[in-house]
């Protein structure tokens, strides 16, 4: 998902973000052909839906709180909240209507959200692929490292790593964030399997390429990481807000804490005590 909002809207400096961009203008330099599993674009559609069960409160909480769900744990949010805070491409849309642009609003069937998530990345010259049925072996592996996963996305796992598993010549190199995946992926083929981000750093090693900057990017993300990692649980927090009250709540009380602190004041602060301030209450 990042790199198909880096390419429909602004690349965005969150974890995620970094090294799908960094991926994607690697892929263009080297003329390597981006290809997404079909199964995939179900787990895409699908947090696309669980996003439309914010938009209400998203639109109550005010500047501040909107800020720390750059951290969010939903990549839609986390995506918009970065480009509405830094006035990137995209930030005069609405949540919903950024929403809509990848065929989601509330009540929409996941069918139909898949088809336009799989048209916009046809659009942009990347692959959809299906998968083969998963074999029962692989699937049962995948499992035993992810014990509390839901049984669609080891479905879908395991018929990536089939489909790796049976395909000795196709030359295909496996990027993504799960690092129970990439273990197997490296375990059971051929495949070279990481973070978007090390398969970037290797493969400009691999080839003599010069950084732009002294980091490697897998370095980058990791320190974008580590400044969100705070933020990640207020982010939580404010996603589970469901009442206008709580939310009108929030705004009130960072916007005044906001008046009252210096500008270069962490948006997070301030949230963090908003919630401290109402556990206390509640204790």
């Amino acid at each position: 998902m990042p790199m198909l909002f880096g390419l429909s809207f602004s690349n965005v400096k969150s974890r995620y973000g970094i090294g799908a961009s960094a991926l994607n203008e690697m892929c263009k330099a080297h003329k390597f052909k981006l290809v997404v599993p079909k199964p995939y674009l179900n787990e895409m559609a699908s947090h696309g839906l669980k996003a439309t069960e914010y938009i209400d409160i998203y639109n109550l909480i005010g500047d501040e709180s909107r800020s720390v769900l750059r951290a969010s744990g939903n990549s839609y949010l986390s995506h918009y909240a970065h480009i509405h805070d830094d006035k990137l491409s995209g930030t005069d849309m609405s949540i919903g209507e950024f929403l809509l642009y990848f065929g989601i609003e509330k009540r929409v069937s996941l069918a139909k959200v898949e088809r336009r998530i799989e048209q916009l990345l046809n659009a942009l010259d990347v692959e959809v692929v299906t998968m083969p049925r998963w074999k029962p072996e692989l699937r049962a592996a995948i499992s035993e490292l992810k014990p509390n996963e839901v049984p669609i996305i080891l479905d879908h796992d395991a018929s990536v790593l089939t489909m790796f598993s049976d395909t000795t010549d196709e030359g295909y190199i496996f990027a993504t964030w799960d690092k129970h995946l990439t273990d197997l992926v490296e375990l059971k083929s051929r495949i070279y399997a990481d973070t978007p981000s090390r398969v970037v750093d290797f493969l400009s090693m691999a080839n003599g390429a010069e950084f732009e900057t002294e980091q490697t990017v897998s370095l980058l993300d990791s320190l974008v990481y580590c400044d969100e990692k705070k933020a990640e649980v207020l982010a939580r927090k404010i996603e589970a807000i469901r009442s206008s009250e709580t939310a009108y709540e929030l705004q009130r009380f960072t916007d005044a804490a906001r008046k009252r602190s210096p500008d270069d004041r962490e948006s997070a602060d301030i949230v963090s005590e908003f919630f401290a301030e109402t556990e206390n209450r509640n204790t």
